[in-house]
């Protein structure tokens, strides 16, 4: 028959503030558990329906309410305000071996999202800014008949150039070398002159064409004909990348230096320890784990994912074998011996 005083006085041993009995078992219960194979969890006929069913819709929205768009959100806020560049988050050899793998040109070809894109409508797109900007170079060509000023002398060089892109181009690399011809037959020197303005002319244009070309860009894709074009072009690359073969993404992925970038990793990763700002964002989340679920039960938590009574058949598995060899251990029956010996001491 049990003692109840002697139960009573192990009790008060192993429930002490500072307890070297309860830290030799629980470190000796640790031991027991780590020298069991990895199998006992791996091979566990619940693990892959347990981790199937935490996937639940319910359990996903969850987190993501709670946790994963918080999170996002609160890094955000910390990254709107970092100075560091991407450069910073790398240390000097590794940066340079990226560039130099970068340059060296392995990689993904991205042959899959071949169609992503159709070219003609891109040439809808861009065709009407190219022939606008052409028609504002004619219109301010120094040719009689040609140039002139305002939207009358633009309409009437897209008229008298066809209103072609193509057409624009070599009517007007046409018409200015027949013009230089003339003026070389007609006036001698002043022909050769002619053609150095305009040379002049073009180059000047070049150099300001830009900025008109943005321009007409922006005002393209405004227009509800732009807008009309680049939804069709997005519906087309997404519909393309929906139907893309996960075999051909795979193998372009295959490309990748898997074995030079590995060489990289380590120092990347051993590198973000003294940064700041992963230290920092790393506090914030740990301070916000603690602040949603820092004091509530771990059995209330496998409880609200359905997940308690599998956890609880699962852990009993895992746990059983090392329990077993600790009980049957030398090193526990003499803990157990100094516990009833202690706990016999007046």
């Amino acid at each position: 028959m049990s003692d109840p005083a002697l139960i009573a006085k192990m009790q008060a041993i192993l429930s002490a503030e500072e307890s070297a009995m309860r830290l030799e078992l629980t470190g000796m219960a640790f031991d027991a558990l780590l020298a069991q194979p990895a199998s006992v969890l791996l091979a566990d006929a619940e693990l892959l329906p347990s981790l199937l069913a935490a996937l639940s819709a319910d359990n996903t929205q969850r987190v993501m309410g709670q946790h994963v768009l918080p999170a996002a959100l609160r890094m955000t806020s910390q990254l709107e305000t970092a100075e560091q560049r991407l450069r910073d988050l790398l240390p000097e050899a590794a940066r340079k071996e990226l560039e130099r793998i970068i340059a060296s040109g392995k990689g993904p070809r991205f042959g899959w999202l071949k169609g992503a894109l159709d070219p003609a409508d891109l040439r809808e797109l861009f065709a009407p800014v190219v022939q606008q900007v052409l028609v504002q170079f004619t219109s301010k060509l120094p040719i009689p008949g040609l140039g002139a000023s305002g939207g009358q002398g633009a309409a009437a060089a897209a008229g008298a150039l066809g209103g072609l892109v193509g057409m624009l181009g070599k009517q007007v690399q046409k018409s200015a070398s027949q013009f230089a011809e003339v003026g070389k037959s007609v006036m001698g020197g002043l022909g050769s002159e002619l053609e150095r303005r305009m040379q002049a002319f073009a180059r000047d244009f070049s150099q300001t064409a830009m900025g008109e070309f943005r321009t007409a860009v922006a005002d393209r894709i405004k227009s509800p004909e732009g807008q009309a074009i680049l939804v069709r072009m997005r519906d087309r690359a997404v519909r393309h990348v929906f139907d893309a073969q996960l075999s051909d993404v795979a193998q372009d992925m295959s490309h990748l230096p898997m074995a030079e970038l590995s060489q990289v990793a380590p120092a990347v990763v051993a590198f973000q320890r003294e940064q700041p700002l992963l230290s920092s964002l790393l506090a914030t989340e740990i301070a916000a784990a603690l602040s949603a679920i820092g004091q509530r039960p771990l059995a209330e938590l496998l409880s609200e994912a359905a997940l308690l009574e599998t956890a609880r058949d699962m852990t009993q598995r895992i746990v059983d074998p090392g329990a077993r060899a600790l009980f049957a251990s030398e090193d526990f029956g003499a803990w157990l011996s100094r516990l009833l010996a202690a706990a016999a001491q007046p």
